[in-house]
């Protein structure tokens, strides 16, 4: 069953809602604040039917500067009618000659999620259902970090504060009974996590355009340290390794874009089930249901080809084609409960296929469909920006 089954006829009312927010207001290929939306309802088995929205702003902090990149902040929200609802900034803005940058995460979320235990095997076995994997989550993540170029070099440094509160509440009986969740601080209400830190990031970056890359390097490393000096539940830590790489390839008479991203996430310490490592999501391998694999240590790796369509500028509805493009990915990842050779461990492939269309120059909506072979379950997921 997919994650979430959008109602195919209403895409094409997003998108004529996307294309007026994008040109209702005359050209705006001369103003520095640019605005794009879309909109509309929705339905997720999770959520039940939604009303929802994803938007970007792009603007340059130095509209005299041309050289430097501009700032892009984009944004999601929606109301789910099983009560609760999401919103999510996601801001990369470029200041001081891109001497220093803002990046980072603000995102609440309330929503029935599912929890299928820790540990490769038992995420794989446990069946989904109300009575086997429900629960409500409510979580909120507060993650803004301050970059700083080193020198003239093409390395950042930076820091920024890390909180994250998380309730685990409306708990099914399969969540209730399971081995990892009973170690868990548990009260009448059920599962409430604080936990604060600091985020240290180091990057290496060469992107021409980091929310959509065509070519260029990216190499980031952060540090994530929770403690209760601060006022932290537990003591932990989160370690993230990111690669990405963007290639300018010939194909089908014209440069396309040849897309591949390496990370992995290892935690160590007293971690919380709701910071433990996870694989699944709109922005790595599209097809899991996020959360489903869950454990210490997850890595995984994608490759993915970009194509643009340029059909030229003849006409409106050739002005309109040369705005869209598509994509298709294959990538494998890995759970792990650690590194010796008694660990536990799985591997899960996936592959898939999505839709562009550009908004704003190098901004793209996307529509994409992800499969998950081993359980044999397809997803669909629509975004602003690239998934990496």
């Amino acid at each position: 069953m997919m994650k979430q089954i959008i109602l195919w006829c209403l895409l094409s009312i997003l998108m004529l809602q996307g294309l007026a927010q994008h040109h209702g207001s005359g050209d705006q290929s001369d103003k520095n604040l640019k605005f794009s939306a879309l909109g509309g309802p929705g339905f997720n088995p999770d959520v039940g039917f939604l009303i929802g929205a994803d938007a970007v702003m792009t603007f340059s902090t130095n509209s005299v500067d041309t050289t430097l990149k501009r700032s892009v902040v984009p944004f999601a929200m929606a109301y789910f009618t099983k009560g609760g609802g999401l919103m999510n900034i996601r801001p990369q803005i470029f200041v001081k000659k891109d001497r220093i940058r803002v990046f980072g995460i603000v995102s609440y979320l309330n929503q029935l999620d599912n929890y299928y235990g820790v540990g490769f095997d038992t995420n794989d076995e446990r069946a989904r259902g109300e009575e086997t994997t429900e629960y409500r989550l409510v979580d909120f993540t507060f993650n803004p970090i301050v970059l700083f170029r080193w020198k003239m070099s093409d390395f950042f440094y930076g820091l920024g504060p890390m909180i994250k509160d998380s309730d685990m509440s409306s708990l099914s009986e399969g969540v209730l009974n399971d081995d990892s969740f009973q170690e868990e601080p548990l009260s009448e209400d059920g599962v409430h996590y604080f936990n604060s830190g600091v985020t240290l990031r180091f990057n290496y970056d060469t992107r021409d355009v980091p929310a959509n890359a065509h070519k260029g390097i990216f190499f980031g490393f952060d540090v994530n340290y929770y403690t209760k000096l601060v006022g932290s539940d537990q003591n932990f830590s989160v370690f993230l390794f990111d690669y990405r790489q963007y290639k300018r390839i010939n194909a089908f008479g014209s440069e396309r874009t040849l897309a591949w991203n390496v990370s992995s996430r290892m935690s160590t310490g007293d971690i919380p089930l709701t910071s433990l490592s996870t694989l699944g999501s709109s922005f790595d391998l599209r097809g899991l249901y996020a959360g489903q694999y869950r454990d210490k240590h997850t890595a995984y790796a994608l490759l993915e080809y970009r194509h643009d369509f340029d059909f030229g500028d003849r006409n409106t509805l050739i002005k309109l084609l040369s705005r869209t493009g598509f994509v298709a990915w294959s990538g494998l990842g890995l759970l792990s409960s650690g590194f010796n050779e008694n660990a536990e461990r799985g591997t899960l492939p996936n592959f898939g296929a999505g839709f562009r269309f550009e908004l704003q120059p190098r901004i793209n909506f996307r529509i994409d469909v992800g499969r998950d072979p081993s359980n044999n379950q397809t997803l669909v997921y629509l975004n602003v920006t690239e998934a990496f």
